[in-house]
Parts: structure tokens; C-alpha cells; sequence
């Protein structure tokens, strides 16, 4: 299966939107963006999963990969980022680019939508008060998104609109 975009990856690993704990997956992807490999790196807890950049790359490393995409779950059906999450996309960022296999993005999955991590937000709080404080409750959904997407920056604006290519 070739990943083009995050909407692939969505469909990949949809699976997730069911798991009553956070499941961390790795996708190794060849350099034409083929799947080469779906890998469970961490199975946590309701709100917690553990993962270190050495159980992320040692496999993808062994496979020849030449890029990774992080998925993991949120059961709380929240697809926004926590700071760990972002945190962790950083560091990963970073090893990725000391091994030569890139990280080309974080999918965060819950029930029936999915976010994609920007690691140069700070916090994704503002975003939260700005959204919820503006729309009226008896909104339409074109009403929601025309009043939200202003707001959104990146990779979090292609969540709505249909994300940008890998």
C-alpha cells in the first residue's frame, strides 16, 4: 500500500479508533512510500503510552526503511496533541535525522477523526478556548469550520481541509 497522505494513514490504521488504551505504531515506508512494515512499538494505558527513540528506530533501522510515520491512539476520542505528544515528535524529529530515516509525520487517532502533530506549537490550549469560545452552539458545521480555520495553523489546518502530502 502506498502513503501518499495522512488521510492513508487514517485509513490504515483506523483499527485504532476501538483500542480502549494508547497503541503506538510505527509505519516504515520505502522510498517510493510504500508500507514496508506496521509496527506496535508501545501499548500503554487509557491516557499513556511509553516510548523511547531507540525501540522506535531499531526496527525501521533493521527494514532499510528510508521514512517513518508515528500513529498512536487517543481513547478519550480528543485528537489534539498533548505536550508529550509534541515533545516527543521533536526528539524523534531529531534522532530521525541523525540515522538518515526521517520522520515524515505524527498521527494522532480517535473515533472517527484524526490530527496530525505540529511540533512548533507550544501548546495547543489557545487553540481550544479560541474554537469553543467562538461558535455559536446552534452552528452549522460549514458555519464551525468557516469560524475555526482562521485558527488553524499547518498541519492542524490540514486536518480539515484535507491535509498536505507527506
Amino acid at each position: 500500500m502506498k502513503i501518499r497522505n495522512a488521510a492513508d494513514v487514517y485509513q490504515t490504521m483506523q483499527f485504532l479508533e476501538l483500542e480502549d488504551r494508547e497503541n503506538v505504531y510505527l509505519l516504515h515506508l520505502n522510498a517510493k512510500k510504500d508500507l514496508i512494515e506496521k509496527e506496535l512499538i508501545s501499548r500503554g494505558t487509557l491516557t499513556n503510552s511509553l516510548i523511547h527513540p531507540r525501540e522506535v528506530f531499531r526496527k525501521a533501522i533493521r527494514n532499510s526503511a528510508y521514512a517513518v510515520i508515528l500513529v498512536h491512539n487517543h481513547p478519550s476520542g480528543d485528537p489534539s496533541p498533548s505536550k508529550k505528544d509534541i515533545e516527543i515528535t521533536k526528539r524523534l524529529i531529531e534522532v530521525g535525522e541523525l540515522v538518515g530515516i526521517p520522520l515524515l509525520a505524527h498521527i494522532i487517532i480517535a473515533l472517527n477523526v484524526y490530527s496530525q502533530v505540529d511540533p512548533y506549537l507550544q501548546t495547543t490550549e489557545p487553540i481550544k478556548e479560541t474554537c469553543t469560545s467562538s461558535i455559536a452552539p446552534s452552528s452549522s458545521k460549514a458555519d464551525v469550520l468557516k469560524a475555526i480555520m482562521p485558527l488553524f495553523r499547518g498541519s492542524l489546518r490540514a486536518r480539515l481541509t484535507g491535509f498536505r502530502g507527506l
